[in-house]
């Protein structure tokens, strides 16, 4: 068979679902190791946005259930972080002075 990539994602998709591919593959090469050590440290850090995303928008829905209902909006901004952090309810931002406002802009800016 070709060496392509549909190919490749073919004959390991036919393996993973049938079993069909007898001639066992020798993967202890050097180039395998690191292409595994990469692809579980992507696997590990995609689980662990799911999960940080997820417990956001858990604690945004605690704080202001509109916000996190409507689909629209992203909710997941540094500065969005930031003013869930900095202001305990809705209220005290909606309260908030201008001038803390902008305080708070200018230390984001910094970062």
């Amino acid at each position: 068979m070709p060496k392509n990539d549909f190919v490749d994602a073919f004959v390991i998709a036919d393996h993973l679902r049938f079993g069909r591919i007898g001639k066992e593959v020798y993967m202890d090469d050097y180039r395998y190791k690191a292409l595994q050590t990469l692809t579980r440290a992507r696997f590990y850090a995609v689980q662990n946005l799911a999960r940080e995303k997820q417990r956001f928008t858990n604690y945004l829905f605690l704080k202001c259930s509109g916000i996190a209902q409507a689909s629209d909006i992203p909710n997941t901004s540094a500065t969005t972080l930031s003013l869930m952090e900095h202001f305990e309810t809705v209220d005290d931002l909606a309260n908030a002075k201008l001038d803390e406002l902008a305080c708070l802009e200018r230390e984001l800016r910094s970062r």
